[in-house]
């Protein structure tokens, strides 16, 4: 905290913090909040939906339930593989959000882990080898887990105005995180009991509703119904949302002869 405390926020921040100083108190940006940017509370809860899953279900539930076959040491050193490989990657999925965009790197995100989430898991309830679990739980996805959750807090960010912005990270980014992800292990054992595959079936809707949260959130954009972006708009999801504005060619300057 007292290193965070020492890095200084831009003019941007600064001034649009000062200017609004004063004038809300909590209850009243809370209100406001929920009464001009209900839609936007909701697009950052279901563009977690991908990443609490995974941060939160395949690198523990799935070796107390389903890889009990490991020894402790395995069992250990796997979901460590997880944590790493996700770290790994964080880099790349950041260089990507700088080239093509926050909501790209979303996207590309959440596609992922609806492509990998069920074929993976069946994969796991089959083999459950010492082989099979480093590349399917520490491998794919911990390539999930670190890609889908190294840019999703400038995502959810963005969604509201500085002054803001921490509020309406709390009801968003935060609750979705709670729910979404700290239930996942408890939510993944109930359709365990259920049946084998539903929790690999589970784990790749998680996946599909973030992708259709970045569809809706970029459709209602079209449609002037929500503000996507507050400070960075380019890019966002390969390309500005902003509207272009139309440049006018410089004038040409009269040439006056000599006399």
């Amino acid at each position: 905290m007292w290193g965070r405390n020492q890095i200084q926020e831009t003019e941007a921040f600064v001034s649009e913090v000062r200017d609004n100083e004063g004038q809300q108190r909590v209850c009243q940006s809370l209100l406001e909040l929920l009464i001009h940017y209900p839609v936007a509370l909701l697009i950052g809860i279901g563009s977690v939906c991908a990443t609490a899953t995974m941060w939160f279900a395949p690198p523990f539930w799935t070796i107390s339930a389903v890889l009990q076959d490991l020894g402790a040491s395995d069992a250990l050193w796997v979901g460590n593989s997880c944590q790493l490989v996700g770290l790994a990657v964080t880099p790349l999925a950041g260089w990507l959000a700088d080239r093509y965009g926050v909501a790209w790197t979303t996207f590309v995100g959440a596609i992922y882990v609806t492509l990998v989430g069920f074929p993976v898991y069946m994969w796991l309830t089959l083999d459950s080898s010492r082989s099979a679990a480093y590349l399917g739980v520490g491998l794919f996805f911990g390539i999930a887990q670190g890609f889908n959750g190294a840019t999703i807090y400038l995502f959810c960010a963005e969604l509201f105005p500085a002054r803001l912005r921490c509020q309406g990270i709390a009801l968003s980014y935060n609750i979705g995180m709670s729910f979404l992800g700290g239930f996942a292990a408890a939510i993944s054992q109930a359709f365990y009991q259920l049946d084998d595959l539903f929790p690999g079936i589970y784990w790749t809707c998680t996946g599909i509703v973030t992708v259709v949260t970045i569809f809706v959130a970029l459709s209602l954009y079209d449609r002037d119904w929500v503000k996507l972006t507050h400070r960075r708009s380019e890019p966002y999801f390969g390309k500005s949302i902003m509207p272009t504005i139309p440049t006018m060619p410089p004038p040409r300057l009269k040439m006056r002869g000599r006399s």
